[in-house]
């Protein structure tokens, strides 16, 4: 066998190799790897017709009250609790650090 010959399947088989690589990552989905548990899903806005669907069709908005802001920042606090819980742990690790414990 020649050295051009060689060379030549080398390259083909190198090629072939290659594609067949590309290939098979674009196959199946690899798992998320996850150290901390699962990963938080994605919130789907809601079906049912919003609290405020007659002042969207209106086109008039009224101002939030002082209650409803309050209870709007209780709900964002909470569901980011729920989405992001290695915070509230770190959070309370410094706390207990702070006191000595």
């Amino acid at each position: 066998m020649s050295a051009g010959r060689g060379t030549r399947w080398i390259g083909i088989t190198a090629s072939l190799l290659l594609l067949a690589a590309e290939v098979s990552a674009q196959g199946m989905p690899r798992p998320a790897r996850d150290r901390d548990g699962p990963r938080p899903h994605r919130m789907m806005p809601d079906s049912r017709p919003s609290q405020f669907a007659a002042e969207e069709a209106s086109g008039q908005r009224q101002r939030m009250t002082p209650e409803e802001r309050r209870q709007l920042r209780r709900d964002v606090h909470d569901a980011g609790r729920d989405l992001y819980p290695e915070r509230e742990r770190l959070r309370e690790q410094r706390r207990a650090a702070r006191r000595g414990e």
